[in-house]
């Protein structure tokens, strides 16, 4: 089951959300964090399942000045970078990495330490897939040249695509609904049909 929550400040640090996704796993199983950044794109963002840290990042959204249309993707928000690096890990057990990424580079996903996917980016953007034995990981991004990062999932899936619960927390601090006018839909679009949700709030 996925439930995807997109909201504000309490949804961008994952304050209640990290309430629902707990109650929902307790009762359905452990799906794995969900949709997260593999760096801190702004102030207050956070995501109780994972911690992350990066170099060369600058985080973009649709709030305050920055009111122009674009392809803001998933989340509402996104990471761009010249030759960055981020490090995420998982504080529950994962088995599966995903990255959602675009630009004129190339982005290396690594699976600790090891290389499990390697691809040129492009525009209209990329999906990068790395499964591996459950378990609690250093994933790592490492780019050469430019790159826009939509997100990361991370998830447990075993045999079942559906096992457990996956709560995604996608908030802007201050962001109201009408901020969603100005995001164009393709990559979104694209990004939704690998992983639609059961339920948005």
């Amino acid at each position: 089951m996925r439930v995807v929550f997109h909201g504000a400040s309490h949804t961008a640090n994952d304050q209640y959300t990290s309430f629902v996704r707990r109650g929902l796993q307790s009762r359905l199983g452990d799906g794995g964090p969900g949709w997260v950044m593999p760096a801190p794109p702004f102030p207050l963002q956070s995501h109780a399942g994972v911690s992350v840290r990066g170099t060369g990042w600058t985080g973009h959204k649709v709030r305050g000045r920055e009111q122009r249309r674009d392809e803001y993707g998933y989340a509402g928000f996104f990471l761009e970078g010249r030759d960055a690096e981020a490090t995420l890990r998982s504080r529950t057990p994962i088995d599966v990495a995903e990255l959602f990424a675009g630009g004129e580079g190339e982005v290396d996903l690594l699976v600790d330490g090891v290389v499990a996917q390697t691809a040129a980016l492009r525009t209209e953007g990329a999906r990068l897939v790395a499964e591996f034995d459950e378990g609690t990981p250093t994933i790592r991004l490492r780019v050469r040249g430019t790159a826009r990062v939509y997100g990361v999932v991370v998830e447990r899936r075993g045999q079942d695509a559906s096992r457990g619960a996956v709560v995604d927390a996608l908030g802007v601090p201050g962001t109201r609904i009408w901020d969603q006018e100005r995001w164009q839909t393709e990559v979104m679009a694209t990004q939704l049909g690998t992983r639609p949700p059961d339920l948005v709030a």
